[in-house]
């Protein structure tokens, strides 16, 4: 059983066109059915503040940002340290990012994944593996 979602931030969460309001929405629906929401990121600096608002940033269990552990994606430890964080199994996760070898990874650890592309594509993706 799925007990978290793990969602990467340049790419997903953030694109050119600014913040996705609609992925937002999801993780606000997926937080009413209990779900832990996670944020783990490749960046240098704390944007948090500088990207969300706060009460976007307030969605997010754990946030686990590289620039503050020594570690980055594709390195297993940090998928590992954010499902700890989280206080659930890799087998219990799923890991959304933009880009596929981030997920491969989160695959090596044990999380499902899911190479995001379209808001609409991953909602529906998300939905089918807490399904399953």
């Amino acid at each position: 059983m799925m007990k978290a979602v793990i969602f990467d931030c340049f790419g997903v969460l953030v694109h050119p066109r600014g913040v996705d309001t609609a992925l937002f929405d999801f993780i606000t629906e997926l937080k009413g059915r209990g779900l832990k929401i996670g944020l783990l990121s490749n960046v240098g600096s704390d944007m948090m503040s500088e990207l969300f608002e706060p009460e976007q940033i307030a969605l997010f269990d754990e946030i686990v940002l590289s620039y503050q552990t020594g570690m980055a994606k594709p390195d297993h430890e940090i998928y590992q340290l954010t499902t700890n964080r989280l206080g659930v199994l890799p087998e219990e996760s799923v890991f959304v990012d933009d880009i596929e070898r981030f997920c491969t990874a989160a695959k090596e650890v044990g999380l499902q994944a899911i190479w995001h592309r379209d808001t609409d594509e991953t909602v529906a993706q998300i939905e089918e593996v807490l399904r399953a």
